[in-house]
């Protein structure tokens, strides 16, 4: 069985700006780690609005 991997980036309204497709998920992660891996971690489940809030969500 073959998959293939997508990733879809949408704006800020839920509109897709751009969907790229890859053969595998190492290189679907790659591209989003090469784009977007700056961007600072923050757990949301650990806040005091909860798991279950639209924070970590």
């Amino acid at each position: 069985m073959n998959f293939i991997y997508y990733v879809t980036i949408v704006d800020l309204d839920g509109n897709e700006v751009e969907q790229q497709s890859f053969p595998n998920l190492s290189l679907a992660i790659d591209r989003l780690n090469a784009s977007y891996g700056h961007w600072p971690f923050v757990d949301q489940t650990q806040s005091e609005a909860g798991c279950g809030s639209c924070h970590a969500h």
